[in-house]
This record gives structure tokens, sequence and C-alpha cells, in this order.
């Protein structure tokens, strides 16, 4: 039958799984049967592993009495007994069907294939080993996989590409996991939370089109406390339902967050990341109405902000003092926090020269209709005094470039107060859409 028709096998029909529970299926990953069902099972692999890996694992605590090969006639008594070939080129348990896996410190070597296979219960591959001394295969293929359960990896090491392309994990547990070559999570979904608390990836990472969090209200944390990553890190079109935590993550590679979705800003504190971040399109959560959100929000942006200053990516470090000050604001209040608002809507931020520049014409053109007005007697065509009030206006508000352009006994000597109030009125926003209008065109341009 073809290999994407062929149906979905029950665990106990699978070999490989008898293989796995030789002795019978443990009632905890710690029990008696377990520990014998690691022995039988690393003591197949034996025979495959070269001596340098053998000498990494006794490193790592495992036996000598594990690691040493079942003789041959033993080896093929085996096989013929469950149906394997001893020299079976991938271990396959693609399309079962498991309620409960215990695989704690199971090495696995060579080709490994859990493709489309479903967990009704939890997965345990706690301190498990997968190594291949091929590069044509994938080491550990995960994808496609349903983790209804925990899924616990937790220490695991995986040599060679780690594949999780569209699997579906609840509670997936990687902390301190080594990623020795590529770790390829796109499009996977980890409907609760995320851990990767300390692990390491010496590869690249892909988590493109990720989703942290199916159900937030069931979890959907992600966490990157103290990951480090040495190859490129994509988390382009993730989405983080809940929080996005890199304390202390070691990006050491191109980061990516292009087209990423936050339910709130990730948490970097004393992160490093890359001077190749980007955050193209980002999808920033809403400000927060909520006083204690706001001032975490603030935190956070305010962190991203030092950090993009720190690699001298301009532009994002204005980018998050603008969503600093929209949640400076709402922490604030509205009376505190209105000449934050006053100030994003005059000038973005500083990001914008085009609003300061539009408000110093239209500040202009008021005190001409004003001006002129007043010249006409408010009742007569204004046209004729149209030129002389836009002059006296134009020199009011740009009085801060120097030698107004017409002199103050001309522009002032038969005025009201009202008007001198005007002129005044004229001047302060003059100089303060001028200051504002200088710093966008710095900003724009990149200016120190």
């Amino acid at each position: 039958m073809d290999e994407e028709t062929k149906p979905t096998r029950k665990a106990k029909d699978n070999p490989w799984y008898k293989l796995a529970t030789f002795h019978g299926v443990p009632k905890t990953a710690h029990d008696e049967v377990a520990a014998k069902n690691r022995v039988t099972w690393n003591r197949w692999m034996a025979s495959r592993i070269p001596d340098d890996l053998r000498a990494a694992l006794l490193e790592k605590g495992h036996t000598q009495e594990e690691l040493t090969p079942f003789p041959e006639d033993e080896l093929r008594a085996i096989g013929s007994q469950l149906g394997i070939s001893p020299a079976a080129g991938i271990v396959d348990f693609s399309d079962t069907e498991f309620e409960v896996l215990f695989a704690n410190r199971f090495v696995f070597f060579g080709a490994i294939s859990f493709v489309a296979a479903t967990f009704s219960g939890d997965a345990f591959f706690i301190n498990a080993t997968f190594s291949s001394s091929s590069s044509r295969f994938h080491n550990a293929d995960f994808s496609s996989a349903i983790f209804s359960g925990d899924a616990a990896f937790g220490g695991a090491t995986f040599s060679s590409d780690a594949v999780f392309n569209w699997a579906t994990l609840r509670n997936a547990g990687f902390r301190n996991a080594t990623f020795s070559s590529n770790a390829i999570f796109s499009s996977a979904t980890f409907s609760s939370n995320a851990f990767f608390i300390n692990a390491t990836f010496g590869g690249d990472a892909f988590f493109i089109g990720a989703t942290f969090g199916r159900r937030p209200a069931f979890g959907g944390d992600a966490l990157f406390n103290s990951a480090t990553f040495s190859g490129r890190a994509d988390f382009s079109s993730a989405r983080f339902t809940r929080h996005a935590v890199f304390t202390n993550a070691k990006m050491e590679g191109l980061t990516a967050f292009d087209h990423a979705t936050f339910n709130s800003p990730p948490e970097c504190s004393n992160a490093k990341l890359h001077e190749g971040t980007t955050w193209h399109d980002v999808r920033w959560p809403a400000t927060p109405s909520n006083v204690i959100r706001a001032r975490d929000f603030l935190g956070a942006y305010a962190r991203l902000k030092l950090e993009m200053d720190r690699l001298k990516k301009h532009s994002d470090e204005l980018d998050f003092f603008a969503l600093e000050q929209q949640c400076r604001r709402a922490a604030d209040g509205f009376w505190k926090g209105l000449p934050i608002a006053i100030y994003g809507f005059v000038s973005d931020y500083g990001r914008s020269y085009i609003r300061p520049l539009g408000l110093l014409v239209a500040t202009v053109l008021a005190g001409t209709i004003i001006f002129a007005a007043h010249e006409a007697g408010f009742w007569t065509p204004l046209l004729g005094y149209v030129s002389k009030a836009a002059g006296i206006s134009f020199a009011n508000t740009l009085s801060l470039l120097g030698k107004p352009l017409l002199s103050p006994d001309v522009m002032l000597y038969k005025y009201t107060d009202w008007l001198k109030a005007v002129a005044t009125l004229q001047t302060i926003l003059g100089i303060a859409f001028l200051f504002l209008f200088g710093l966008g065109i710095r900003n724009r341009f990149r200016m120190k």
C-alpha cells in the first residue's frame, strides 16, 4: 500500500514499539520495567553506534551494560521474534497511535520517524539521545505528530536535524535540550506552554508560522529563558498568544520576528540580541487600558528600546520608544499622560517630520486669515489684504529663524491685545513645530 495512504497502526502492532516495551508496558517512567526496557532498547542500538558516541553516552551516565551490544545470535533471535531486521535502515514509528510512551534515556541511532504519530497520553523522551552517522536523513522526524498529553523532551540531545513541522504539542518540555544541528518547528502548534528554558540550539532554529498557545486560557507561554541560539533564529509569522520570554537568552545569529503577532511584548531582560534582528511588520498588541498591564508593557518595550540602541538599530529603537510612550500615557492616566498624547499626535513620537511641517503651515494659514480679516474689517473682501497678512503671520510663526520679515512697528503698532496674543501663540507654536520638524528630519535620516 502507498506510504501516504497506509492506515494508522496501533502501538501494539508496531514492531518497534514491541522492542521499546520488550519487558512489558511500564506503569511509570522510572519503575523496574521501564529500566529493563531501556537496557534492551539501548543494547539493540549499541550494535550501530560508533565508539565516540558510546564514550559520550558513558560520560552522560549510561551504564556499560546497556551500551554492550547483544551477541549476533541473540540480536537475530529478538529481531525474528519482533519482525525487525537488525540491519533496518529506519526506526519507523510513523502513523502509530500511542497511549503513552516511556522512552527516557533511550538511545535512538539512525533515521527515526514519528511522522504523523499520535499520543493520546504523555510521551516521555527525557534525556533521550537522537544521533545519526548520516546526513541524508533527518535524525528525528516528528512532522505532523500530535501530542495530546505532555511532550517531555527535557535534557534530550539531537545530534542532527530535529523536525517538528506541523506537529501539535501540549506542554512541550525541551528544558536543557541540546539541538546540535537544525531545530525545525515551522507551522508547529504549541497548544499549551512551550518550555525551551536553557535549551541550546547549535544550528538554525526555525519557528516560522508556529503558534504558541492555541487555547491561551489553558496556557500558551513561550519560554526561552537562558536559551542559546548559535545559528539563525527565525520566528517569522509566529503567533504568541500569551507571554514570549527571552530573559537571559543569547541570539548569536540572525534573528527574525518579521510578521509575528504578539499578545504582549516579548520579555528580553538581559537578553543579547543579534545585530541582524528584524521586526518587519510585526503586529503588536493594543495599548492596554489596565494600569498594571500597561506598566508591564512599558518595561518590556523600554528594555527592547535599550537593546536596539546597543545594536545601533535607530529605526527599531524609535519604534520601541513610540510603543513605550503609548504605554506610559496609559499608565499615567489621562491628565498626566496628556502631554505624551499631544507629542504623539504632533510628531508620531519624533518619527514624523510631515506632521509638524503640516501643522507649521496650518499655523501660518490660520494667522493669515485672522490678520487679513482684521485688516479688512471682517466684512469686506479679504483678497487685498492677504499678502500683507501672510507676511505678518509668517514672520510671527518663524521668528525663531532670526530677523523678522517685517519690523515690529509695522507688525504690531496698531494691533489690539488679542491680536498680540495670537502673534505670541504663533511664535510659541512655531518654535515647537520647527523643533519637532528638525527632530523628525534627524530621525528620518538616522542623524545622531
